[in-house]
């Protein structure tokens, strides 16, 4: 869960989650997951998502 002040003058705070984890691979590799939406400002806060390779070494 996160919340964000205004980034400008009269601008909205929001509030969101996001729900995350990691997949191991081989060789120290994983895949990194996370996806989520606003929880405030529904109609400009819209879904978001991240994936990632990360290796460990």
């Amino acid at each position: 869960m996160f919340y964000q002040t205004a980034d400008m003058v009269d601008g909205a705070d929001s509030l969101g989650f996001n729900v995350g984890g990691a997949v191991p691979l081989v060789n120290g590799f994983q895949i990194l997951f996370s996806a989520g939406r606003g929880l405030t400002n529904i109609s400009t806060n819209q879904f978001s998502y991240y994936i990632a390779l990360y290796r460990a070494f």
